[in-house]
């Protein structure tokens, strides 16, 4: 689990949040984030890191599944698989997680 009670500095580490304004200026925005990444995700991009080789992957056959049930558990919807599209970028959020996670849906 992050640790949302550490204060670490963001200036000047290419934040568009932080760098676009001095010091005196606390910009409130949404999406992102001032804490730290969990050690399960790092490790995991770490050893992908560790492939040498970033070419193009594709979404996992389990993604849609998962997604579905994880929609189900947490609002008691039922979606179908196929009314998901799945964008490249999903794999690289959700293999670290699935792969580092003993319970796949609590992320970590």
């Amino acid at each position: 689990m992050s640790k949302f009670d550490k204060l670490i500095s963001r200036f000047h580490t290419d934040s568009v949040r932080w760098d676009k304004y001095n010091k005196d200026i606390i910009p409130l925005w949404v999406a992102d984030m001032d804490f730290e990444t969990p050690q399960c995700v790092i490790d995991a991009i770490t050893k992908r890191l560790g492939h040498k080789v970033f070419g193009y992957t594709h979404a996992p056959d389990r993604l849609k599944e998962e997604i579905t049930r994880y929609i189900h558990d947490q609002f008691n919807w039922s979606i179908e698989p196929e009314w998901i599209v799945s964008p490249l970028v999903w794999s690289l959020v959700f293999i670290p997680l699935h792969n580092k996670s003993p319970n796949p849906t609590s992320m970590c």
